[in-house]
């Protein structure tokens, strides 16, 4: 996986955590973690996307709004669904499916 679209997680992450939608931002942070423990990403680009989770917390105003174009939430999306299809454990991939649908619905609105 690309690590722009892994950033892409991340802002996402920010976004919903601002807007203070814990579950959804959990469910972000997770996918992260699941996508680097079933070597999809690398170490390295699982510890920037986490550092901007970590920075992005500490940000208070809800003004705090990321520019990402449709194709880059849509290739991540994809992206997504498809490491959802080869993942072997039922679980990761359902997880892996659930993300990808949030984050597809989630940029829609802005």
């Amino acid at each position: 996986m690309q690590s722009s679209r892994i950033l892409l997680l991340a802002k996402t992450f920010v976004m919903v955590y601002i807007l203070g939608n814990d579950q959804a931002a959990d469910m972000l942070q997770n996918s992260i973690i699941l996508l680097l423990v079933l070597e999809l990403i690398s170490k390295e680009d699982a510890d920037e996307a986490l550092q901007d989770i970590s920075e992005g917390k500490k940000q208070e105003s809800t003004e705090f709004h990321f520019k990402l174009s449709r194709e880059e939430v849509d290739d991540t999306v994809q992206e997504l669904r498809k490491l959802a299809e080869k993942c072997t454990v039922e679980k990761a991939s359902s997880s892996l499916l659930e993300t990808a649908e949030f984050i597809d619905d989630f940029w829609q609105e802005y």
